[in-house]
This record gives C-alpha cells, sequence and structure tokens, in this order.
C-alpha cells in the first residue's frame, strides 16, 4: 500500500495556440494515507530544546515541563529522547538515550528552573548534537525547540539560523519543529526555522496550552506513514522558467524543481502551487514531468517511487481552452496568491502603515467576492475571507491595544495564513 496520493494538475487542460500568457501555474497535492492500527510504529529520536530564560517563569516554564512529562510518558522503549534546557548556559538535562527509565527522566524535568537571557542557537545546536549521535536509519529524527523571547546570546543573526536549521536538514537529516510562547518571540524566526528545518512551526498564544500543542506534534509523530519525502518537477525549459513556490521551500535547478516534504503524519496534507513564467509560445504539444520518492512507514520499511507526466496539447479552439479550466487549480491560485497579500497586510500594520493595509485588506476581499459570485464557495475560501475580513474590522483598534495584544494580534494572524499554506484544518 503506497502512503500518498499525490495529484500533479495543470491551470488548464489545453493550451491556446500562439498565446505567451503572463504566468502558468501547477497545483501539487499530496495526501497521506490513514496510520494503520499496529503495535508497530516507527521509532522517534527526539530531543527537546526547552528555553528556561527569565521570561519562561511561572506558569510559562510549569506547563513547558508539564509538556516535557507528556512525551515522556507516550515513548517506548525503542524511542531515544533527549532533553535540553538553554538560558545564556546551554545544558543537558539528559543525554540522548533509549526512554526505559521514565521516573528519572521526570525526576530530571523537575529540576528545570527560569533564569538568564536567551542563547537559542546554543539549545539548538546541542540539541542537534544530541539526536545525530544516535541517529539511525528507520527511525524519526527530530528536534522540538520552544521559546518565548528573542535571541539574545550565541548566534542572532536570522539567515545564519536558518542556514544552520537547513544544513542539518538537508545534509544530515534532523528536522526541527519550533513552539513559539506569548507575545514576545520572534515569529518570523521560528516559523522560518521549521520551513527550513523541514518540520512544523506552532504558535501557542497562552502557557496553559503548551502541553495541549505538544501534544498535538507527538501524536503526528506517533503515527508517522511515510518518510522523507520528495518531489521533483520537471519542466521544459525553453518554454518555462519557474518563479515562485508557494508552501514549501523549493530547490530551483534549472528546470528541475526540487520540494522536499519529509515525513507524512496519518492523513495528513500537502501542498505547493508552482508559478510558471512562459517564455514562448510552444510549438508542440509539450509534458511537464512529475517524481515523488518517499520511504513507505505503513508495514514494512520499503522505498516508493511514483512518476507521471502530464501532456498539454495545443488547440486553436478558444472555447475548448476556457472549457478546459481546471477550477479547482485556479481556486488554489486563489487561495495562495491572496493570502501571501494578507501576509503583506500584516507587515503593513506592523511597521504603522495603517491606510496601506486597510486598502490591502479590502482589495482582497473584493477580488474574493468576485470571486463567490461566479463560483461555490469553499471552506477554505471562506476560512480565508473571515480571517480577512476579521482583520479589516480590529486595523481601526489597533493603535488602542497595549503593546502585549497588538503582538500577540499579529502572531494570530500570521498563524492563520501559516496553517492557510500548510493546509491545516486548525
Amino acid at each position: 500500500m503506497n502512503s500518498i496520493q499525490p495529484s500533479f494538475i495543470p491551470e488548464n487542460n489545453y493550451w491556446l495556440t500562439g498565446q505567451v500568457p503572463n504566468a502558468f501555474y501547477l497545483y501539487l497535492e499530496l495526501n497521506a494515507a490513514e496510520a494503520t492500527k499496529s503495535p508497530s510504529r516507527v521509532p522517534l529520536n527526539l530531543s527537546l530544546v526547552i528555553d528556561r530564560s527569565g521570561s519562561m517563569g511561572g506558569e510559562k516554564i510549569e506547563f513547558a515541563k508539564q509538556a516535557a512529562k507528556f512525551v515522556v510518558d507516550n515513548l517506548n522503549s525503542d524511542d531515544k529522547l533527549s532533553i535540553v534546557q538553554y538560558d545564556n548556559v546551554v545544558e543537558v538535562v539528559a543525554p540522548s538515550g533509549n526512554v526505559l527509565n521514565k521516573t528519572d527522566l521526570h525526576w530530571r524535568i523537575n529540576q528545570i528552573e527560569a533564569r538568564n537571557t536567551t542563547n537559542l542557537s546554543g539549545g539548538l545546536l546541542q540539541g542537534y548534537q544530541e539526536v545525530a549521535q544516535t541517529k539511525q536509519q528507520g527511525q524519526v529524527n527530530r528536534v522540538l525547540l520552544l521559546s518565548d523571547g528573542l535571541a539574545n546570546e550565541g548566534i542572532t543573526d536570522p539567515e545564519r539560523l536558518n542556514q544552520l536549521a537547513q544544513n542539518k536538514f538537508r545534509e544530515e537529516g534532523i528536522a526541527l519543529s519550533t513552539f513559539g510562547v506569548g507575545a514576545d518571540f520572534n515569529e518570523l524566526l521560528m516559523t522560518s526555522l521549521s520551513e527550513f528545518g523541514g518540520a512544523n512551526y506552532y504558535f501557542i498564544e497562552t502557557p496553559d496550552k503548551i502541553p495541549t500543542i505538544f501534544a498535538r506534534e507527538l501524536q503526528g509523530l506517533l503515527a508517522i506513514v511515510a518518510q522523507n519525502a520528495v518531489a521533483e518537477i520537471t519542466v521544459p525549459e525553453h518554454l518555462f522558467t519557474c518563479t515562485k513556490v508557494f508552501g514549501y521551500p523549493a530547490q530551483i535547478l534549472g528546470n528541475q524543481i526540487r520540494i522536499p516534504f519529509n515525513d507524512f503524519f496519518s492523513k495528513e496534507k500537502k501542498a505547493v502551487l508552482i508559478q510558471l513564467k512562459p517564455l514562448a509560445a510552444p510549438d508542440a504539444d509539450f509534458q511537464f514531468g512529475f517524481s515523488l520518492n518517499y520511504t513507505n512507514a505503513i508495514g514494512v520499511l520499503n522505498q516508493v517511487e511514483v512518476r507521471s507526466a502530464i501532456t498539454i496539447p495545443l488547440s486553436t479552439d478558444p472555447e475548448l481552452v476556457a472549457r478546459s479550466v481546471n477550477t479547482s487549480v485556479r481556486e488554489q491560485i486563489l487561495l495562495f496568491t491572496l493570502n501571501a497579500l494578507y501576509e503583506e497586510a500584516i507587515n503593513l500594520m506592523e511597521t504603522r502603515h495603517k491606510e496601506d493595509a486597510r486598502q490591502r485588506l479590502t482589495e482582497i476581499l473584493a477580488e474574493i467576492d468576485t470571486y463567490l459570485k461566479a463560483h461555490e464557495a469553499s471552506w477554505e475560501i471562506q476560512r480565508l475571507r473571515a480571517q480577512i475580513e476579521q482583520f479589516l474590522n480590529q486595523v481601526d483598534l489597533f493603535e488602542e491595544m497595549s503593546m502585549e495584544r497588538k503582538s500577540v494580534h499579529l502572531k494570530i494572524s500570521r498563524n492563520a495564513m501559516y496553517s492557510m499554506e500548510k493546509k491545516r484544518d486548525y
């Protein structure tokens, strides 16, 4: 049984002879199978990296410790776990090893206390080192990084931190999920770290939600159905160049577009929208190639390769071309492109360009409403419209908010945008 079902769809099934439009789109959606109810699963090799800077004091650190204990309680002796704490000093609470003595791990977690500043890079590097020490084939290798503040010790440059996460993911196969707590952390950094690190980002608005969000990530990790998934799209280079990939980071190498999707949880959906710039009018039918490689984690581990191609015939019939538009892809074009404009509006609000943000939001709503007049609304379109409308209604209230409330408001909005892009239904 293949654990991933791919759908690779062009914007239109035909190409009007002689035409060179401004853009052409391809949509790739990958749907994971449901995990089988089996006593065996892919073993985990995790490192919990917990911020214990001064701002984590009180209920934040207590809920973080509760979440760490939850992770311990749901692992078994085949799994490996390490726990790292960091402020300006990085310390290994529990070195990487099989989960054999849960009482001892609980005791070690109880000793964690909030202290000084935030050496995020030091904690992250130690977490990677712990996972690397016990890394083996056939297991999930992941660092879980929790922070409520800004990186103000060690490596603080976002580009260097992103490069670090990307290198660990691509070269060593160790992924990174990030958990940002409260109003003061840098959500752009935490989001990009998870993007380059090949895993997930979570915004935790209040400390009491830390255990719930950790449980969500762990439940996914306990139900992995595919690993190391990589998709490759081949475009005819004399006809197109790739200008943007929405949804996931991609490597564009000439006419090859390579998208690492990494692990798939049970029933998880991942998708990308590929924007191409036509270079010339085709003089014959042409093809887009597609391949997907991954390790099937349902039942016996085995390598799976799926290959296919889309042929786009030329047509001199404008009516046939008009009828052949893939409406599902057109909707995804709307969703991804307007979501990117929504991010611009959020950035404008953050930089105190209120009227520019209002105008951008109004334009997005108008475009959605124009679309809805001619098409039945999907739940994704409805959700995006509701988010935009809610943000627009709060534009005038933004200046009256406290600094903390402004920060939380922007983080909630960016998290909603991120969830849409990642096809999360929560």
